[in-house]
């Protein structure tokens, strides 16, 4: 966990700015780690006059650890090491990474907490009210403990769990309020949404007709050894270089089978739709994958080891069906929901980018 506070000799005053685009300003502002100088009540910025404090800013800053050493590994194949928080990636130093999008991040909230403060969901934005509130609901939690009644999550929440709670729950309360009055939609915006996410949201799967080939490496009850496996996955990858030249299934693996009598090869013709996708995805997940993926343009999938069962696996595509879209009507609720998150998203942006910060 990185943990710092603000040392006042290594601030820059940046002064109050109108933040057109924020992260190339919290590029430049030199928030140091140090490890005295700094109250957890002292004030580090202020987003239109109201405070974040060193408190806040290194709870949010706490939770930037796992994401920047995944961004730095994916990005840069950069190992964590000691030396990982200060060395340079192409201009990219993760201590700094860290600390722009702890900012980024404790702005956002406090614009959201302005806006539910605004519309009268809740009566104060700081950490202290926080604090109260998170004081609230472990007497609620406790009284209903005592009275027998359930309690769902925690029976007491401390700083780190509770903000997390408090602000899924009032983001809920948010959206439903401006839904109502700032940010209300029409029917035809519903159509309109739906038509430009339906085929990543709401496409029914393909029906798709298709040969399940396997080669198991079973030796009775148990597994075979590596040597086993090897031969199995090698039987299926020969069979596979004969579908993709063109042979039908059936004939090949006639072929493979009298030449390979010590390992049984099981063909079946099988039907992936809708209605059958979920148990595809829950005991056969990379299955599902290439079903969902692979066209007959591309018909022989990769040789996937199906572990579970004790063999190797390939599909080999048929033939693929469109089978249309989930109807709007039946899905309006959630495009509705969906739609007012995208449009909550962008209003907050909105603000953020009309937000004046001061770093101080």
């Amino acid at each position: 966990m990185i943990v710092i506070n603000l040392s006042k000799s290594l601030k820059i005053i940046i002064g109050i700015v109108a933040v057109a685009c924020i992260a190339a300003l919290l590029i430049g502002a030199a928030i140091e780690y140090s490890s005295a100088g700094t109250t957890a009540d002292e004030i580090v910025a202020e987003v239109n006059g109201d405070p974040i404090t060193a408190t806040e800013f290194n709870r949010v800053l706490g939770q930037q650890r796992a994401s920047v050493i995944d961004y730095f590994k994916r990005t840069y194949g950069a190992n964590f090491d000691e030396d990982f928080w200060h060395t340079d990636y192409n201009g990219e130093v993760p201590v700094d990474t860290a600390r722009n999008w702890a900012l980024e991040e404790a702005v956002k909230i406090k614009i959201q907490l302005n806006l539910a403060k605004s519309n009268g969901i809740i009566q104060g934005t700081s950490y202290t009210d926080l604090l109260t509130e998170m004081a609230k609901e472990n007497e609620r939690r406790r009284m209903a403990l005592q009275a027998g009644e359930a309690v769902y999550g925690p029976t007491k929440f401390d700083e780190s769990t509770f903000v997390e709670f408090y602000m899924s729950r009032l983001l809920i309360k948010l959206k439903e309020r401006l839904s109502e009055k700032t940010l209300i939609t029409t029917d035809e915006q519903l159509k309109q949404h739906y038509e430009k996410v339906k085929d990543a949201l709401y496409r029914l799967e393909d029906n798709v007709r298709f040969y399940r080939i396997s080669v198991s490496y079973m030796e009775g009850e148990l597994r075979g050894g590596s040597e086993q496996q090897q031969k199995a996955k090698d039987l299926l990858n020969a069979i596979k270089l004969d579908l993709e030249q063109g042979k039908e299934a059936y004939g090949a693996i006639k072929e493979h089978q009298a030449a390979n009598a010590a390992h049984e090869i099981q063909i079946s013709e099988e039907l992936f739709n809708n209605e059958t996708a979920r148990m595809y995805f829950k005991s056969q997940p990379e299955l599902y994958a290439v079903l969902t993926e692979h066209t007959e343009a591309d018909p022989v999938s990769t040789v996937i080891n199906d572990y579970m069962n004790g063999q190797y696996v390939l599909a080999r595509i048929i033939a693929r069906e469109p089978n249309g879209y989930k109807r709007f009507e039946d899905q309006k609720g959630n495009i509705r929901e969906h739609f007012n998150n995208a449009l909550f998203e962008a209003y907050v942006s909105k603000l953020i980018n009309e937000a004046e910060l001061n770093i101080l």
